[in-house]
C-alpha cells in the first residue's frame, strides 16, 4: 500500500489516498469509462480521504445508479467515484 495525492485539472478538488497498485487495475467497459478511456483501482473508504473542494463536487449516475461519479463543478474532471462492494 502506498501513499498518493491528487487533484482536478484546476486543483479545487484534492484528496490522499492510499492504493496497492500491485493489484490489477480494472479496464471497465461501460459507456462512460471507455468513451474516456479510464483504468479503474478501488480502496476502501478509510483509505481515500478528500482534503478540498467538497463544495465544489457535482455527482452523476447513470444505468443502475451504484456508482457516484463526482466531477469538479469548475473545470469538470471526474477525480473519483464511490460505490459498493463487492460490484
Amino acid at each position: 500500500m502506498k501513499h498518493y495525492t491528487g487533484s482536478c485539472h484546476c486543483g479545487v478538488i484534492q484528496y490522499k489516498v492510499d492504493l496497492d497498485l500491485e493489484k490489477p487495475v480494472m479496464e471497465c467497459n461501460c459507456s462512460h469509462c471507455e468513451r474516456k478511456g479510464f483504468l479503474l483501482s478501488f480502496t476502501t473508504r478509510e483509505n481515500f480521504h478528500l482534503t478540498s473542494g467538497e463544495e465544489n463536487l457535482t455527482e452523476y449516475k447513470f444505468n443502475k445508479n451504484v456508482i457516484s461519479h463526482l466531477f469538479c463543478k469548475i473545470c469538470g474532471v471526474q477525480c473519483f467515484g464511490y460505490g459498493e462492494m463487492p460490484d
